[in-house]
């Protein structure tokens, strides 16, 4: 009858502890590329809201400025057309032009975000295949050193 000898049922052990290991560094690493996933969408959702408000804001100031002027024009004399709706116009574009410059920068923002999230996931892709990839090498090296490569 032959039984197992005890340094083949340690190999088979730490192989089986390595290999749980492994597994548990696999996890750890979704579960780290999901938690920089959420932050990430959430900072990008901050900044798109508090862009809608500030848009709204910069709008709604932008319709009072164009009451109180056209209130001014009217007090004067000056009716439509010519330089007041010139006046008018300049103000309307140029609100339109802070808030498009303000959605570039925003849009940067976000970018780099995306971008770091890119990063931070890639990251810890390597970390985990290099301790899997450690583990593997680990196992062989164990797994050899229990071969006789030379039979008597």
């Amino acid at each position: 009858m032959g039984g197992v000898d005890p340094a083949t049922a340690m190999l088979v052990l730490s192989t089986g502890a390595e290999m749980i290991a492994a597994k548990r560094n696999a996890n750890a690493a979704n579960a780290a590329n999901a938690a920089a996933s959420a932050e990430a969408q959430s900072r990008i959702q901050q900044i798109q809201q508090a862009q809608q408000i500030r848009d709204s804001q910069k709008r709604e100031r932008l319709r009072k400025t164009l009451a109180q002027q056209r209130s001014r024009f009217g007090a004067r004399g000056i009716g439509r057309g010519g330089s007041a709706d010139a006046v008018l116009r300049g103000l309307t574009n140029e609100t339109e032009r802070n808030i498009a410059d303000q959605r570039g920068l925003n849009a940067l923002s976000i970018n780099d975000i995306q971008g770091d999230l890119q990063q931070r996931r890639q990251q810890n892709l390597l970390e985990a295949s290099t301790r899997q990839r450690r583990a593997a090498f680990s196992l062989m090296k164990k797994g050899l050193g229990h071969i006789p490569l030379l039979e008597p």
